[in-house]
């Protein structure tokens, strides 16, 4: 990029990281007032930690003129897109706009609201709201399976109430559609114990994507470096998947045929910038801030 910047070349497409790398190498400065930034996703890639490297950008081009494109752009005390990049230029490309051009889908939101602690009257309360409407030997053949994974160690009532509604939901909506669906977990270690939830009601399939265990993911406070299930499971799918390149890969692509699995299971790979025309529905079993936004284009 350092040359590239120096001989003033029209176009330069790169990513932020290159400036501080530029800078390490040498002084460089473009004072011209007749240069344009384009930054992408700049709603996340200028704050926090990244936020050094946006200043090495305004080093390198100190009188550029930084535009920002973002579908979701913030304005919160720490972090404020607008105090980044300036005023909104309009007319605006909303994603209202977007919906009505068909170059996005619409998303719709409900609440399927499980308690952070549930003793056994808990689970039957919430088990009979959920399952209002069926008839007792329905009722009775559910419940039997929902009470098969208590035997899973370390299982909280939570994870198994997600992994049950999950379930009923999908079941009940999108099984033998075609169509299928992603589960944000709230860790890796909840991800792998979703899974086997999953497994042991056996209604729905299920895989699980996620980094390998010592690569820390988004803002994650939980440090699951030396999770012995985490290892283990990250483990035994580079030994069935030969590395972690084709792991991903032959996991993504069989998602996106018509077969297995009905259901992703990620913590915070493939939410952005993800695009299956069969994902359709995306299960939220964790909180999401704006750097883990889900946006699919329709295909």
């Amino acid at each position: 990029m350092v040359e590239l910047v120096e001989k003033r070349t029209s176009v330069i497409t790169t990513v932020i990281h290159k400036f501080r790398a530029a800078l390490s190498k040498r002084q460089l400065s473009d004072a011209g007032s007749d240069i344009f930034v384009l930054v992408d996703e700049s709603h996340r890639s200028q704050y926090g930690d990244l936020e050094s490297l946006h200043a090495r950008m305004r080093e390198v081009f100190p009188n550029a003129c930084l535009i920002g494109f973002t579908g979701t752009p913030i304005a919160k005390k720490e972090r404020n897109t607008f105090l980044k990049f300036g005023r909104l230029v309009e007319p605006a490309y909303r994603m209202r706009d977007a919906v009505e051009d068909g170059a996005v889908v619409p998303l719709l939101y409900e609440g399927r609201h499980v308690e952070e602690d549930l003793d056994e009257g808990a689970i039957d309360a919430w088990f009979e709201r959920v399952t209002r409407g069926l008839s007792d030997t329905q009722k009775a053949d559910l419940k039997k399976k929902m009470s098969r994974p208590r035997v899973v160690m370390g299982v909280s009532a939570r994870l198994r109430c997600i992994a049950f509604d999950v379930t009923r939901h999908f079941i009940d909506n999108f099984k033998s559609t075609g169509l299928k669906g992603q589960l944000v977990a709230p860790s890796k270690r909840d991800a792998i114990v979703l899974k086997t939830l999953l497994d042991e009601f056996g209604e729905v399939t299920s895989e699980v994507i996620i980094s390998a265990p010592d690569d820390r993911e988004g803002e994650r406070a939980i440090d699951e470096e030396n999770d012995d299930e985490v290892v283990r499971f990250w483990r035994k799918m580079m030994e069935r998947w030969r590395g972690e390149e084709n792991y991903n890969r032959s996991i993504v692509d069989a998602f996106k045929a018509g077969g297995d699995p009905d259901i992703l299971i990620v913590v915070d790979k493939l939410l952005t910038g993800f695009d299956s025309p069969r994902n359709t529905v995306l299960y939220l079993a964790r909180p999401l801030r704006e750097h883990s936004l889900y946006r699919r284009s329709r295909v």
